[in-house]
């Protein structure tokens, strides 16, 4: 299954690069890079697989990737991005290491009107991996995953940034289990 997670991460960086080679602005992509805190909500997610608790939620650790290209430069699409977003979270669960890595694209939609403050919104789709025991049967297994969110970047200097916040409904289904989270994010914004 991670065999799968890497070719469609590879699929997704290669479409795009083909949408920024079909841009003729200056300013046409960004990158984010960021640390991220993952809110799992446990309870839920055990008791869909059959599993009553009281674990409540479980915080993960980690990093957030996403990877932009801006499809026009006239009137609405100039708002419009498509997206790559890749998240990896670690922590300890049970007592034992649990990674959750995420892969997802989709369109961004930013309001880039303002000088500085700069809102988005986006609904991304892809995968999911849970490496490590997760419960419910769910153990170094691969799924659909989807985010929903928003939030705001400053800019800071041309070509330079900082992602002020980023709040995200992160969604995973592993063996017929909803897993839900939140995930909140902040770090570097670049352009070019």
């Amino acid at each position: 299954m991670k065999r799968y997670f890497i070719i469609f991460c590879c699929i997704l960086g290669l479409a795009l690069v083909g949408v920024n080679a079909q841009s003729k602005d200056d300013n046409c992509g960004e990158i984010f890079v960021g640390y991220a805190l993952n809110r799992v909500d446990l309870q839920d997610a055990l008791k869909d697989a059959g599993i009553n608790n009281h674990l409540g939620g479980w915080n993960s650790n980690g990093v957030n990737i996403s990877v932009g290209g801006h499809i026009g430069h006239t009137g609405l699409t100039d708002s419009i991005s498509i997206v790559g977003d890749f998240g990896a979270y670690y922590g300890k669960l049970y007592g034992d290491r649990v990674m959750i890595y995420t892969a997802t694209a989709g369109p961004q939609f930013t309001n880039r009107k303002h000088k500085v403050l700069h809102p988005f919104v986006r609904a991304l789709f892809g995968i999911s991996y849970i490496d490590g025991d997760f419960g419910g049967g769910i153990r170094d297994d691969t799924g659909f995953a989807f985010i929903l969110g928003g939030g705001f970047d400053a800019k800071l200097s041309k070509g330079f940034g900082l992602r002020l916040a980023q709040l995200d409904f992160v969604g995973m289904r592993h063996n017929s289990v909803l897993i839900q989270s939140f995930r909140f994010a902040t770090g570097l914004a670049f352009t070019w």
